[in-house]
C-alpha cells in the first residue's frame, strides 16, 4: 500500500482536518460456509484507489461538526473464478461530528472522545451501489494514579442497504477487536466493546492488558449468542517521544480459534 494521511488541529483547535488517500493491493481471504461440509476459505485480491476527507469546525466547547466525503475505486478477484477487470466506484457524501474532552490526544489520561459519521453512497455520485454507512465510537479514559490508565471503548460500524462485499466490516482488521487475523468473520454491521489497562511500570517501558467482544451481523440473518466473538491479550510499550507520550509496541491477542499479532505506533484507541 502507498498511503498519505493527516490529522491537523488548526487555529487553536477551532478547526480540524482528517483525511487520507492512496493506492492499495490487498491479498486476503474470506470464509464461505457453503463450500464443503464445514465451509472453506477463499483467497481474494482487491486493488483500490481511495480518498477520504473530513473538515470539522468547532461549534461549542468540545463539539465539532462538518461535512464528509469518500471515494473508492476497486476491483476484487476471487481465487478459482475467471479474472475480470470490472472496477467499481463507491462515492459518498455525509456528515461527521465529534466531542473531545481529552487533554492529551496522543496518550489520553482522562476525558471522553466520541465520534459519529454518516455516509450516503448514491447513484448520482457515481456509486455502483446505494447504501448508507454509519460509524459511532465512544472512548472513555480514566487515570487512577500517575502510572496507570483504564481505556474503555464501544463502537458501531453499520452498513444499510445494498451492501457490497468491499463495504462489509472484517472482524480484527480495525480498532474494534483484537485476536482475529484469519478474516473468517465479517458482516454488514459490527458491534463491539472493549477495555484496556495501560500500565507505565518503569518509563519508558509499559504494558497493556485488554479484553473485548464483537458481534458481526448480516442483514436478514438471525442473531445468536454463539455469534459473539471474544478477544483477550497483552502488549508491551516503549515511549519514543516522552514529551507527548508517543508509544510504539506489540500486542498479542487470542480469539475464538484464532489469534493476532499487532505491531503499532500509538495506542489501539
Amino acid at each position: 500500500m502507498l498511503i498519505g494521511f493527516t490529522r491537523m488541529y488548526l487555529f487553536e483547535d477551532s478547526f480540524r482536518i482528517k483525511g487520507g488517500g492512496g493506492y492499495g493491493n490487498i491479498n486476503f481471504q474470506y470464509f464461505n460456509e457453503d463450500l464443503g461440509p464445514e465451509g472453506s476459505f477463499v483467497n481474494y485480491t482487491s486493488t483500490a484507489w481511495f480518498l477520504a476527507v473530513t473538515p470539522l469546525f468547532r461549534i461549542s466547547g468540545g463539539w465539532y461538526l462538518g461535512p464528509d466525503y469518500s471515494y473508492l475505486n476497486v476491483a476484487t478477484e476471487f481465487e478459482g473464478m475467471a479474472a475480470t477487470d470490472d472496477r467499481r466506484t463507491y462515492a459518498s457524501i455525509g456528515a461527521a461530528a465529534e466531542y473531545d474532552s481529552r487533554l492529551n490526544k496522543t496518550y489520553p489520561f482522562d476525558g471522553l472522545y466520541c465520534t459519529i459519521r454518516v455516509r450516503r453512497y448514491a447513484d448520482w455520485l457515481g456509486s455502483a451501489s446505494e447504501y448508507t454507512k454509519l460509524r459511532l465510537e465512544a472512548n472513555r479514559y480514566i487515570s487512577y494514579d500517575t502510572v496507570s490508565v483504564v481505556a474503555l471503548r464501544a463502537s458501531i460500524n453499520a452498513a444499510l442497504g445494498v451492501v457490497p462485499f468491499e463495504a462489509q466490516t472484517v472482524v480484527g482488521t480495525g480498532k474494534d477487536i483484537r485476536g482475529y487475523g484469519e478474516g473468517k468473520h465479517r458482516g454488514d454491521q459490527l458491534y463491539s466493546i472493549q477495555g484496556e489497562y495501560r500500565w507505565n511500570f518503569k518509563p519508558p517501558f509499559g504494558a497493556v492488558g485488554f479484553i473485548g467482544f464483537a458481534l458481526p451481523v448480516n442483514q436478514g440473518e438471525p442473531l445468536t449468542l454463539d455469534a459473539i466473538l471474544p478477544g483477550i491479550g497483552v502488549g508491551f510499550r516503549y515511549t519514543m517521544i516522552p514529551e507527548i507520550h508517543a508509544n510504539v509496541g506489540i500486542d498479542v491477542a487470542v480469539g475464538r480459534q484464532d489469534y493476532g499479532i499487532y505491531f503499532r505506533i500509538g495506542e489501539a484507541f
